[in-house]
């Protein structure tokens, strides 16, 4: 069977055999599949699942041309071709069913018209991150007032280390000095005297008194 230019594929992205993913698969790009994906497959453009692909999920492309193995659901803007080495286990939605001699298709299938004006009419939307707004530029009088406030919180910065700095040396400044040692002669202060030593000093005093009193009786 001689095959129609049509359902040439050109591949963007492929999945070889030893490759199996576990999750959906999003894509800009046509897509071939020779691994295994268990999940969901949304492409905005051509999907091939080689003889090797096998594809656990639903499917929505643009066109498929399935030569492997597809348990799950198909829905196409364009044509689904399934290959005589191709099996398909679930329901196709589609403008078109190409099926060759040998293929295995085992579900419902519901074929629409395609209208002349809608080139496709699954719409496929791939989630777009949102961009982020750019901040509007201060003005220039905002931004004066940004360099003034910056400077003004340097210099009450730099007055607080300096008085940091400067607290220990008022402290030192502001201690007592001891008393200085004074050469040369002292004047004399009386220190009292000890007990013992105040009542010897008095018996020494009554004797001269004594003393004195016999002189002068024997005088």
């Amino acid at each position: 069977m001689a095959k129609d230019k049509k359902n040439v594929i050109k591949i963007g992205t492929f999945i070889d055999a030893s490759t199996v993913i576990d999750g959906d698969i999003l894509s800009e790009n046509n897509l071939k599949i020779d691994g295994r994906i268990n999940g969901n497959v949304t492409i905005i453009h051509d999907l091939v699942v080689s003889k090797s692909g096998v594809v656990n999920g639903n499917i929505t492309a643009n066109a498929a041309v399935i030569e492997g193995i597809v348990t799950g659901n198909i829905a196409t803007a364009e044509t689904v071709t399934l290959a005589p080495s191709g099996r398909i286990d679930g329901d196709i939605e589609t403008v078109g069913l190409i099926a060759d001699i040998g293929s295995s298709f085992n579900g419902n299938c519901k074929v629409h018209k395609k209208e002349a004006q809608q080139s496709n009419k699954f719409e496929i939307k791939l989630p777009i991150e949102p961009k982020a707004e750019p901040k509007p530029e201060p003005k220039i009088e905002q931004k004066v007032e940004q360099i003034i406030e910056k400077k003004v919180e340097q210099k009450i910065e730099a007055k607080a280390e300096v008085k940091a700095a400067e607290a220990p040396k008022a402290e030192q400044k502001a201690a007592p000095e001891p008393p200085k040692k004074r050469f040369g002669r002292q004047p004399f202060e009386p220190q009292p005297l000890p007990e013992d030593a105040k009542k010897a000093n008095d018996a020494l005093i009554a004797s001269e008194l004594l003393a004195q009193v016999a002189k002068d009786i024997a005088g």
